[in-house]
């Protein structure tokens, strides 16, 4: 996925993050509309990683759409400041146990 792709340009945009300041992706999951949002782990030019959140409903970016963003100083920073989702999506959080 690059950064030119139309939903991470709108997720970003959503959240006020500037695809020039990304200088790479960890992590994405394509969201989709009226259901998952799209999530992201960026490292960014300046030696920051963010974790972006975003989603919009069923009829785009223009009308009913929200995110955010959260930085840190590392990766290991970062995690933690994650929501529940977002580590689970990323494989930073184990599965809970179901007793089996």
């Amino acid at each position: 996925m690059k950064v030119e792709d139309y939903d991470m340009r709108e997720a970003f945009a959503i959240v006020d993050v500037d695809p020039d300041d990304v200088k790479g992706i960890v992590h994405c999951r394509e969201g989709e509309n009226d259901y998952a949002n799209w999530l992201y782990v960026l490292e960014m030019n300046d030696g920051r990683f963010a974790y972006v959140t975003a989603g919009c409903d069923y009829t785009g970016w223009d009308c009913r759409a929200g995110g955010d963003v959260t930085y840190a100083d590392s990766l290991i920073e970062l995690v933690p400041e994650m929501d529940t989702e977002g580590r689970m999506a990323f494989g930073y959080e184990p599965t809970p146990d179901c007793g089996v």
